[in-house]
């Protein structure tokens, strides 16, 4: 778990050097809350045997990135 949030927090680290994020973001809470996200997502759908949850997720993760773009 801990790798996987230090790899999404390398790509925003990436991501900001190359100007496609803002600077100002908080890379560790916004990898916590990716990660977050996607955990939940899948246990929920895991659990009502419904993908829908893991959908709503990746389409809120993906809305949420849009406003962290530079």
């Amino acid at each position: 778990m801990r790798d996987f949030i230090a790899f999404i927090t390398n790509i925003l680290h990436e991501g900001i050097t190359n100007g496609e994020f803002k600077s100002s973001i908080d890379q560790d809470g916004v990898a916590s809350f990716l990660m977050a996200a996607l955990e939940g997502g899948i246990m929920l759908s895991k659990l009502e045997a419904d993908n829908r949850h893991i959908h709503y997720s990746t389409d809120h993760i993906s809305a949420f990135l849009k406003t962290l773009e530079a």
